[in-house]
């Protein structure tokens, strides 16, 4: 799990630059907080250069180790 978190302008080179990384490196989650429109993308499966999974989280709950974290717990 990798989680990140930034404003406008890291949030894009986070998504097309270090996304594709973490993807190629083989982790199996990553969460990448965008503080603008307070959201939490959650990408899973890699393979290749992406993921096979990717959802955009305002609400609802994120599960890691076996926990339930609340998206807002997350958010600012």
């Amino acid at each position: 799990l990798r989680v990140g978190e930034g404003a406008e302008a890291s949030l894009g080179h986070g998504l097309t630059v270090k996304l594709p990384l973490d993807a190629q490196a083989g982790i199996q989650e990553v969460w990448v907080v965008d503080l603008v429109r307070e959201k939490v993308h959650v990408f899973r499966k890699p393979q290749g250069e992406g993921y096979g999974e990717a959802q955009a989280l305002e609400d609802g709950e994120l599960s890691v180790l076996g926990l339930k974290v609340p998206v807002k717990e997350v958010l600012p």
